[in-house]
């Protein structure tokens, strides 16, 4: 009997430790607390300084301002880092715009280039709630706090519905990001025109 029980206890241990840290089922890349999206492309072809100005291109066609955003470029390195902003917009009762402000990093080498997309901070949105209320003010937050509010069960930015919408429309935005970066990575400009 202390046998079966014991067996009963280890497998449901094991079963409990088996878990998954996503606990949204959203497969967002949340690894040692933060969250970054990251991949490593192979390019048959495309030499380093060719990938590097299809980065530097990519942030001058993405954002409005790519002399705000780009922070630090290296054409030795072939690595080009920018910050800037974009907006998430979650659907539900009505549609809600946050503005998402985010790292940006393209590293190149030959036949192959990485990105990196990292550092969120989203502003939740000013609302007006009436002459007896006033305004609510916007406050900053970012994926890794609703990630972990959802995983220990605290209701601090959202319900576990909304944060679980916003979590989709997030995940959804920044993949759009990452596919307009491979893109604009697969040009090769071999005229001089």
């Amino acid at each position: 009997m202390k046998r079966l029980f014991t067996i009963l206890i280890a497998f449901i241990s094991i079963q409990c430790l088996a878990q998954s840290q996503d606990t949204t089922g959203l497969k967002i890349p949340y690894t040692e607390g933060k969250v970054i999206y990251e991949e490593v492309v192979d390019l048959n072809g495309i030499n380093k300084q060719q990938l590097y100005y299809n980065a530097r291109q990519w942030f001058i066609d993405y954002f409005t301002s790519s002399k705000a955003v780009i922070e630090n470029e290296d054409k030795e390195q072939g690595r080009v880092i920018g910050k800037g902003t974009v907006n998430t917009t979650v659907s539900g009762f009505s549609s809600t715009t946050y503005p998402t402000g985010l790292t940006v990093q393209i590293d190149a080498k030959d036949n192959k280039y990485r990105y990196k997309i990292y550092d969120f901070v989203i502003t939740s949105p000013e609302v007006d709630l009436g002459r007896m209320y006033g305004k609510l003010r916007a406050f900053d937050f970012t994926p890794e706090r609703i990630l972990e509010d959802l995983a220990a069960g605290r209701r601090k930015t959202f319900t576990k519905k909304q944060a679980r919408n916003f979590l989709t429309a997030f995940d959804a935005r920044i993949k759009e990001m990452s596919l307009s970066i491979k893109k604009a990575m697969l040009k090769n400009n071999s005229n001089d025109f």
